[in-house]
């Protein structure tokens, strides 16, 4: 059966490789950010922009919503730039979180993990709609697996997609790693849970304990 899709917009507005989008918790705002530092928030309704971009100096590597008016950015240099969407104007603050680029971030009330290229930081929060400008608290450095030898040469750990587990427990984050097939569980405080996968002959992968 042949889908028929819609072109509703065309949104236009960023000058290089587009890093990430994301849509508020209730669905009317899109977030789109580029590597030339500029941050977009559009109107899903009408496809049309409710700010003026926001420019900085550095390229945004990620992004994700808070909550329908928090937005986080993850920047090239380990940090992560706040953002409060307002009626006229948007509102910053800049925290460093790792020292190379944020690859990956997942907001969760009150907590926010984020990953550059090997490194996973789980954080806290308080009311950022209060104020941007407090304490975004250090809760987890998160260990990584071991360094993997694959044909006798060794590989790095590499961080390739985190998430948080609502059906696990209210503090289950997973994170999985390139070159390792490994899935690690963690929940805080920090009590960690490894599965290894397996690759097996006819490529489906079985799960077993660690």
């Amino acid at each position: 059966m042949t889908v028929q899709l819609n072109h509703s917009f065309r949104l236009s507005g960023h000058r290089d490789a587009i890093s990430g989008i994301s849509f508020n918790p209730s669905g009317t705002k899109l977030a789109s950010a580029s590597l030339d530092g500029l941050i977009n928030i559009w109107s899903v309704t009408t496809g049309l922009p409710l700010h003026e971009p926001l420019q900085r100096p550095f390229s945004f590597t990620s992004i994700a919503w808070i909550d329908d008016y928090i937005l986080v950015a993850g920047v090239n240099c380990g940090g992560v730039l706040l953002i409060k969407s307002g009626q006229k104007s948007l509102d910053c603050h800049f925290y460093r979180i790792h020292s190379c680029a944020i690859e990956y971030i997942v907001p969760r009330p009150g907590k926010l993990a984020t990953a550059d290229k090997s490194e996973i930081c789980v954080s806290s929060f308080g009311n950022f709609r209060t104020s941007l400008r407090q304490n975004l608290d250090l809760l987890a450095l998160l260990p990584s697996p071991p360094i993997q030898v694959v044909k006798g040469s060794e590989k790095d750990v590499v961080v390739t997609s985190l998430h948080w587990a609502a059906s696990w427990g209210s503090d289950a984050l997973i994170a999985t790693y390139f070159y390792h097939g490994i899935v690690y569980v963690h929940s805080f405080p920090v009590q960690v849970v490894q599965a290894r996968i397996h690759p097996e002959p006819d490529a489906l992968y079985s799960v077993s304990g660690m």
